[in-house]
């Protein structure tokens, strides 16, 4: 690995198609429209987010739930993240089958 760069992978959430007007380099990827979602509700410092997602993970597994996708985090547009001991509300998201 190249120790001079890093990769970065986000995403956002749009509300109509891109596919066919996006530059080079960058992917349309879609969820499956009303699929299953496990959503936590966290609230603390942001360090400890992962908590929700291990307490979804143990959810999935009590109750024999599939992954369809990786979890993610939706932070409020407001919050300016300064440190990872900074407190926030946030919403963990989980797509299963």
């Amino acid at each position: 690995p190249d120790t001079g760069h890093y990769r970065l992978s986000a995403s956002i959430s749009i509300h109509q198609s891109l596919k066919n007007k996006l530059p080079k380099g960058i992917e349309f990827k879609q969820m499956p429209y009303k699929k299953n979602l496990l959503v936590a509700h966290y609230e603390g410092p942001f360090m400890n987010y992962r908590k929700a997602i291990y307490a979804l993970e143990q959810y999935k597994a009590d109750y024999g739930l599939v992954n369809m996708a990786i979890p993610y985090i939706a932070l409020p547009k407001e919050v300016n993240l300064v440190s990872d001991s900074q407190q926030v509300k946030l919403e963990v998201y989980y797509p299963y089958f």
